[in-house]
């Protein structure tokens, strides 16, 4: 019987920065960065990262903004801002049929999936990505549980887990594309250990 195709496809791993933790607030998606890798050796191939323009970034509280560390940013200043439509169109033209992963899948397959039914592009069974979404903090967590591993007096996070198993952590201020790189370094490293 041959092997399905899900296994030949690349992985695009995908990381969102908002205004807010929701749509139905009045969240905004303001970056994504997506690293497309190869399937096999876990190798990035190419990255996006794409600045969105907010419609309204004055009507952010501080708090809204800096959970999210987007408190010190002036949205006006970003030069390189697209509108939704057309960056959502760049990200579906830049991983066509790939495998989405995301450290927190929940998190980045809502407000992606949101902003495609929102700007009117087909999402659904293998459009414009594959259904499947690979999440790698549920690999690390399963991992780090089964084993009985406790990262000591700090939170479960990307860094952390990053730091424990010695993969390069987001820089501070959070961009989109570290994100998605380091989920990327993160799911190489569990391939690597659990080999």
């Amino acid at each position: 019987m041959p092997r399905d195709p899900f296994f030949s496809k690349p992985f695009l791993y995908i990381d969102v920065e908002t205004t807010g933790q929701a749509i139905e607030q009045g969240g905004e998606m303001c970056e994504i960065g997506a690293v497309l890798v190869d399937r096999q050796t876990l190798e990035p191939i190419k990255e996006l990262n794409l600045m969105l323009a907010v419609s309204n970034p004055n009507g952010r509280t501080e708090e809204q903004l800096s959970v999210n560390h987007y408190n010190r940013f002036n949205f006006k200043d970003w030069a390189e801002t697209m509108a939704p439509r057309p960056a959502m169109l760049r990200l579906v033209e830049f991983g066509r049929g790939a495998v989405p992963c995301a450290w927190n899948t929940a998190f980045d397959r809502l407000w992606v999936e949101g902003y495609f039914h929102r700007e009117g592009i087909p999402c659904g069974y293998g459009e414009p990505f594959d259904h499947h979404w690979v999440c790698v903090m549920s690999l690390w967590s399963d991992y780090l549980d089964l084993r009985d591993i406790d990262l000591g007096d700090v939170k479960f996070n990307m860094n952390n887990v990053a730091k424990w198993c010695g993969v390069p952590e987001e820089p501070k201020l959070h961009e989109a594309i570290h994100g998605a790189r380091t989920a990327a370094a993160l799911h190489k490293r569990y391939r690597d250990i659990v080999r």
